[in-house]
């Protein structure tokens, strides 16, 4: 029987976003991607991984529905090996400003959306952006500083920078908002003059 009071929403999330967490025992970041899509699975009571795994759906020459189910078949493997109405995905959805990159993505995470959705999971997405804010204060992050807010934030690292994301995904699963990059008054009398 599923649990009440669920308010998981496939929109994407904002910091005025307000998920009851208390409803889940594992959160999971889901950093989809046609090359390596970063998994990871987080308890409430811990912020090691559980699962923290980058997966490898296939050479670009083969057919979309093929790398498609190699992807949803691990995901299956994964997930499903914790009880369904215990578990919350958050998602990084597509990034906007490139239109073609956007379209791909949005393929591929609308099928895993709707995969999810079968299943019974609760599940959000968050914008690429958003993530940055969370590890690192700053919507216009690179790579290398998400790695590094991600270390410094929780003490998580990893060479990979999807399974990096997934993680700070997870995070936010489990409540973490955007880090306040708070000016100090004195720099901003400098900043007056």
């Amino acid at each position: 029987m599923r649990k009440k009071n669920r308010n998981a929403t496939p929109e994407y999330l904002t910091e005025e976003s307000e998920i009851n967490v208390e409803n889940y025992t594992y959160f999971v970041g889901i950093d989809p991607s046609y090359s390596s899509t970063g998994l990871v699975v987080l308890r409430t009571d811990s912020d090691e991984p559980l699962v923290a795994i980058s997966i490898k759906a296939g050479a670009p020459h083969e057919f979309f529905y093929k790398r498609l189910k190699k992807l949803l078949d691990k995901l299956d493997e994964v997930v499903l090996s914790y009880p369904i109405d215990d578990i919350y995905v958050v998602m990084e959805g597509a990034a906007f400003a490139s239109e073609f990159a956007a379209f791909k993505l949005g393929k591929l995470s609308g099928v895993i959306e709707y995969h999810l959705g079968t299943l019974g999971i609760d599940y959000s997405l968050v914008a690429p952006t958003y993530v940055k804010k969370v590890a690192t204060g700053s919507g216009a992050a690179d790579k290398k500083k998400v790695m590094e807010g991600v270390k410094q934030r929780w003490g998580f690292s990893h060479i990979c920078n999807d399974i990096t994301d997934a993680y700070a995904m997870a995070q936010i699963a489990k409540g973490a908002k955007p880090i306040s990059k708070k000016v100090p008054k004195k720099s901003r009398e400098r900043a007056k003059r």
